[in-house]
């Protein structure tokens, strides 16, 4: 979510007002189906591949980001890192569950 590029970058190479309410909104509706695609595979393969799958697929498109030029490149990237991003926000509420039981949650 943080980028080396102001929200309105793009916006001001062409001219026209963008709201930062519609960048962040395609995002987030990404993520909700990153999550309904990439949860099954990390629970049918196992969740560490997914992970790993997930931190490699983020960087270069971190990366990306940096050196978005237009509109539309931003909204494409906005939606794929979305979808890639889905199993990092995803299934840390899934592995605690295998780290701890549920009566020592909560107290370190």
């Amino acid at each position: 979510m943080f980028t080396s590029i102001p929200l309105n970058q793009p916006a001001a190479e062409s001219h026209r007002p963008v709201s930062n309410d519609g960048m962040l909104t395609s995002r987030r509706v990404q993520l909700g189906w990153g999550c309904l695609l990439l949860q099954p595979v990390a629970l049918a393969y196992g969740r560490r591949g997914v992970y790993l799958m997930s931190t490699l697929l983020t960087v270069p498109i971190m990366v990306w980001t940096s050196y978005s030029s237009s509109t539309g490149e931003w909204y494409a990237h906005r939606i794929i890192i979305g979808i890639a991003v889905a199993p990092i926000e995803s299934l840390p509420e899934i592995s605690v569950a295998d780290l701890m039981f549920a009566h020592e949650r909560g107290t370190w």
